[in-house]
């Protein structure tokens, strides 16, 4: 684990755990204080993966697979939530969907260092710090 994805796991949880409510609280409309959130996770997932592409931990074949799983999937769920909240008149949904991605970004961070720690390397592995930080 690089400490640029590190890094970038806690920028995003930042986003959703901090940006939202703080946005909220001004009085932004929860659908815009979602959409400000899903842009800078934009940007923060796009740092992520220029990182692994340069560090040569994916290939081309397999990063265009996950461009197309995440436009399909982006697509279908954005419509859904779409129709849900339009349908109940709900939209804290889309706050809750926030919260719960970054909540399941902190699973999976908590659960890759678990996963790391019981390794070979142990705790030397994820202090070890590559030439990117």
């Amino acid at each position: 684990m690089s400490c640029q994805g590190f890094i970038a796991g806690m920028t995003g949880m930042g986003a959703g755990l901090v940006i939202v409510p703080i946005l909220l609280l001004l009085g932004i409309h929860t659908r815009v204080a979602s959409a400000t959130s899903g842009f800078m996770y934009f940007f923060i997932s796009f740092s992520a993966i220029v990182t692994t592409i340069i560090e040569g931990y994916i290939s081309w074949d397999m990063l265009l697979l996950y461009i197309g799983l995440a436009f399909i999937g982006g697509l279908l769920v954005s419509k859904l939530v779409y129709f849900l909240v339009n349908k109940y008149q709900v939209h804290s949904v889309i706050v809750f969907i926030v919260f719960g991605l970054a909540f399941l970004n902190l699973l999976s961070i908590i659960a890759y260092i678990t996963i790391k720690v019981n390794k070979k390397n142990g705790w030397e592995l994820l202090i070890k710090f590559n030439k990117y930080c």
